[in-house]
């Protein structure tokens, strides 16, 4: 009996409360600290929390699809290149107050509450989001590019002595894709992205290079140069077209025997 008079007190009080009582208004998103849990945005009447302690404006509907945050003249086109092979909507963008770049340089990039920086980490997400590179065996066979136009290819090429380390790595690479069209699989892939985009800036940084000593790498180059969603990315590509075309005009137009 003591237990149903306790219950039956309660509802009563409960009853008497004003209905407001229940619907307590949010706190105003200011009032609570980020640094404790890191409030991102308040979503309906619930809030959700993130792992930062940085609040960033809220992002527009009109830019509800990939963000890419560079320039014309940094890795941004890499990037833009791989975009558009996979027919991936997404603005460009050189208004930087949005860029989640935490060391403040570019490219960085959004996608919905997914920031990004590094060119090469922004090939691999884009390429198992949105690449079909899904399974560990494709990771494995592409990837391995990516990180190693990163790690080894670019810094032999962006030097002030090209000659020092770059001709090694472009013998292997010469004959790793001999009688090949692409790295991987005979089709073209963000593996390709990460390569050529390094090789298509020797023109620009170093135009009295020698590619045709390398002439699968100078064909390879060719095939790439020629794709229309480079030519839409790259500034330069007019200028690589013609450095190509030049470099593989020297060898005789074939490349390990095999024409493509």
């Amino acid at each position: 009996k003591g237990m149903l008079v306790k219950v039956l007190a309660a509802a009563l009080l409960l009853s008497a409360l004003p209905a407001c009582a229940f619907h307590t208004p949010l706190p105003a998103l200011s009032s609570i600290p980020s640094s404790s849990l890191g409030v991102s945005k308040p979503v309906g009447n619930a809030i959700v929390f993130a792992r930062t302690n940085r609040v960033r404006p809220a992002i527009s509907n009109l830019h509800a699809e990939v963000q890419l945050f560079g320039s014309r003249t940094s890795r941004s086109p890499l990037v833009e290149w791989y975009l558009k092979e996979v027919n991936q909507p997404y603005t460009h963008r050189e208004d930087l107050e949005q860029n989640p770049n935490p060391f403040g340089q570019i490219p960085g990039m959004l996608d919905g509450e997914v920031e990004l920086f590094e060119s090469g980490a922004m090939l691999l997400y884009l390429a198992d989001k949105y690449g079909g590179v899904n399974t560990p065996e494709d990771r494995a066979n592409a990837y391995k590019w990516v990180l190693w136009a990163n790690a080894a290819l670019a810094p032999s090429l962006f030097t002030a002595n090209i000659e020092a380390r770059a001709p090694a790595l472009l013998q292997k690479l010469n004959e790793i894709i001999e009688g090949k069209k692409y790295l991987v699989n005979e089709e073209f892939s963000v593996a390709d992205v990460a390569v050529a985009s390094y090789l298509l800036f020797i023109p620009l940084f170093h135009p009295g290079f020698d590619a045709s000593r390398f002439p699968n790498v100078a064909k390879y180059m060719e095939r790439c140069v020629e794709r229309p969603s480079y030519t839409a990315a790259f500034p330069g590509a007019a200028t690589a077209a013609a450095y190509t075309k030049a470099q593989v005009g020297k060898i005789g137009g074939t490349a390990g025997g095999k024409k493509f």
